[in-house]
């Protein structure tokens, strides 16, 4: 009886444990969830550069002193969020929920990406210096740099992507095995019990 006892006390203890690894491994979904907000921001970004290239198109082209002056307002906001959220792509910014090691290729991707945005921020900082007169140099600058950078950071959209999709897939075989095991032991343990009071 002692010994029932025991396997008894094994099964449930085993469970316990196995139960608190999968709740583990459900926190992970939750963790990686965060990654979800990463992909919103390269999205952002793209955004974000679009309606910039429009304000600079609204200060070469359109002569209404409305919106100008709106368009300058929209570039002095949207710049130093371009700005910050490109920089914590690639060192992290906790403030914006993005991690500081992002998958290699994933970095690479971004990195990639500088080649377009750096001289598209360059020549938006030039035009936001003087944006009274605007240097076509520099509004051509960010007319052929625009395309370049959407086209990368999609790229990098999907790569963040596939990584999220890769470790779903290995967390749900890995919490499927675990919920088997649980479920198992849960059997066991209830014919082992019912079979010891049959015998009492």
């Amino acid at each position: 009886m002692k010994r029932k006892s025991i396997y008894a006390w094994i099964a449930l203890l085993t469970t316990l444990l196995l139960l608190l690894i999968l709740f583990g491994f459900l926190g992970i979904w939750v963790l990686y969830g965060s990654a979800a907000n990463v992909m919103s921001l390269v999205g952002v970004q793209r955004a974000r550069a679009e309606h910039m290239v429009k304000d600079v198109l609204v200060l070469e082209y359109r002569s209404s002193s409305t919106e100008r002056t709106t368009a300058i307002s929209e570039l002095q906001d949207t710049l130093p969020l371009w700005e910050k959220t490109q920089q914590g792509l690639q060192v992290g910014d906790t403030s914006l929920g993005l991690p500081r090691h992002p998958p290699a290729d994933v970095l690479l991707s971004v990195i990639q990406a500088q080649s377009d945005f750096v001289p598209m921020q360059v020549a938006l900082q030039n035009i936001l210096a003087h944006p009274t007169h605007i240097d076509p140099t520099q509004l051509q600058i960010v007319l052929d740099h625009e395309r370049g950078y959407y086209v990368t950071m999609s790229q990098t959209n999907a790569l963040w992507q596939q990584q999220i999709d890769e470790i779903f897939f290995q967390l749900f075989w890995i919490e499927t095995g675990l919920v088997a095991a649980i479920a198992g032991i849960v059997v066991v343990n209830f014919v082992f019990v019912r079979r010891s009071l049959t015998t009492l």
